[in-house]
Order: structure tokens, then C-alpha cells, then sequence
């Protein structure tokens, strides 16, 4: 579903240990499956990593509790 498997060989490649090559296949025998990785409240990944990680720059979040172990 992310893309990895596009290769028109790879169907082909890979048939030995999937039946489902494509993610069209996937779409079409697995609505449930697909489904569950496509539900943005889970946070799965969307695309493939490139190779190029940049974090965004993020506000440091305080902790919930004091050093003393209190909720603030």
C-alpha cells in the first residue's frame, strides 16, 4: 500500500511468498486489512522513507509530574 511492490516483476518475484502482490489485490480481498492501515487514527506510515530525515523542529513538551512527583 505504500508503493514498494510496484514493479511490474515483483508480482512475479515475490508470488512464492505472498497472494497478494499488488496493492490493488490487497484493496480488492483485503477491505478489512486495508482499511485498518489506511485509519489515520492509528498513525501508520503513509509513504516509504527515503533516506533523508530531517525532524521538525518541535516545542519541548513539560512533564506531567514535578521533580517531586507531583501533577502540576
Amino acid at each position: 500500500l505504500l508503493g514498494a511492490q510496484d514493479d511490474p516483476d515483483r508480482v512475479r518475484q515475490i508470488a512464492d511468498e505472498w497472494q497478494l502482490g499488488t496493492a490493488d489485490l490487497v484493496r480488492e480481498k483485503d477491505p478489512w486489512i486495508t482499511a485498518l492501515l489506511e485509519d489515520p487514527q492509528y498513525h501508520w506510515a503513509r509513504r516509504l522513507p527515503d533516506g533523508h530525515y530531517a525532524p521538525a523542529e518541535t516545542e519541548k513538551n513539560e512533564p506531567a509530574v514535578d521533580d517531586r512527583g507531583q501533577d502540576r
